[in-house]
């Protein structure tokens, strides 16, 4: 009887693994909350809300500036954006500006992102790195490039619907 029950055993053991690990992926649709933008100097950062907008000019130095920017009827419908992830590799994008959904295909490993839109024009080329800041956080940066240079840098933050 122990001769039938030690090649079960050893069958049960080691027969049923999982081949590979999972791609990891995000899932659900994440809302746009926060932009930050360099704008034309990198020490120079505009931060825009749902709520209003603020620059920080000379961020990183002794000499930082905080300027709240009250604009009269301030209105962050440009700021509606959603990315709604399908699958570990692909996913779409709403919002305001959008006639249809914007389809993407992502990396979460490799912090991929591409929508299609690699080119501002004939010599500035756009690069986007996504990554999950926390369980319900992601950021979207993008770098636009003039050759290997950083011409500008933008950060879109995203929150779990």
């Amino acid at each position: 009887m122990k001769k039938f029950l030690l090649p079960l055993l050893l069958i049960g053991l080691f027969g049923c693994r999982k081949s590979g690990n999972p791609t990891p992926g995000l899932s659900g649709k994440y809302s746009l909350y926060k932009e930050v933008d360099t704008t034309y100097n990198p020490t120079d950062l505009l931060v825009e809300t749902l709520t209003g907008d603020t620059a920080y000019f000379n961020y990183g130095t002794p000499n930082l500036e905080i300027i709240p920017n009250t604009i009269g009827g301030y209105n962050a419908t440009y700021l509606a954006d959603t990315l709604t992830f399908v699958s570990n590799i692909s996913g779409y994008e709403t919002g305001e500006g959008y006639s249809a959904p914007s389809h993407f295909s992502y990396s979460l490993a490799a912090g991929f992102f591409d929508d299609g839109n690699n080119f501002i024009n004939d010599t500035t080329s756009l690069a986007f790195k996504l990554t999950r800041i926390n369980p319900t956080t992601i950021k979207l940066l993008v770098e636009g490039k003039n050759g290997t240079v950083v011409v500008d840098r933008n950060a879109s933050y995203y929150r779990k619907l």
